[in-house]
């Protein structure tokens, strides 16, 4: 299992889905999982706010494992070669999924 070494990777944000949450409705009734979309829209706010400058591009992303309603979700992210890369834990050692965006420069148009 890779886990984002915490001193490289700062923790942006932890995150509780709570069971019975309306974005669970329908997504596989019978084992509920968050959408990745949700996931990415979560990291592509912590990216504007940890750098200063608005996701334009999905250059990668890989989901691990899904991610289930009142998992504890940890955000960790870091800027390397002007690219944020991020990866997402759950309780504390389930990788969920990594990836990385590119930005804009404050006030650009996308």
């Amino acid at each position: 299992m890779i886990k984002p070494d915490h001193a490289q990777w700062p923790l942006l944000e932890s995150w509780r889905v709570p069971d019975g949450h309306p974005v669970l409705a329908g997504h596989f009734p019978e084992y509920p999982v968050i959408p990745g979309a949700l996931l990415l829209d979560w990291i592509a706010c912590l990216a504007e706010s940890f750098v200063g400058k608005a996701p334009i591009h999905i250059r990668a992303t890989r989901f691990h494992a899904p991610a289930r309603a009142d998992m504890l979700l940890r955000a960790h992210g870091r800027v390397q070669d002007g690219v944020f890369q991020f990866a997402v834990v759950a309780d504390g050692e389930t990788l969920l999924c990594t990836g990385s965006l590119s930005t804009a420069a404050r006030g650009a148009a996308p």
